[in-house]
């Protein structure tokens, strides 16, 4: 897992177009990749139907109940829609997203 901090912040949205997502993780130094930690801000586009997924599936821990996982991003979400943006801080994510976050 990687520590780090999350900002989910909704783009201008086109009219009649679903809402876009910009994800930008950044993460903590650490010594096991400290060339790719703590240097750059990693980012990827979610569309709005695929954020409640995202949340659920990929950024919350697999332990934790699913009934609680969809709580959160319920929660998540509502604030997003109300505010623009949320800041999520500290969270952990998984080695194969951090990867999917550095792809170009």
């Amino acid at each position: 897992m990687i520590h780090g901090g999350m900002d989910v912040i909704q783009e201008c949205q086109v009219e009649g177009s679903p809402p876009v997502y910009r994800v930008l993780f950044h993460p903590y130094p650490a010594r096991q990749r400290p060339a790719e930690h703590g240097a750059i801000t990693q980012q990827m586009i979610v569309q709005g139907h695929e954020l409640r997924d995202f949340f659920m599936l990929q950024l919350l821990n697999e332990s934790i109940a699913l009934e609680r996982r969809e709580a959160m991003a319920n929660e998540w979400i509502a604030t997003l829609q109300r505010e623009g943006q949320i800041c999520l801080r500290p969270v952990e994510i998984s080695e194969e997203l951090f990867d999917r976050l550095t792809e170009d």
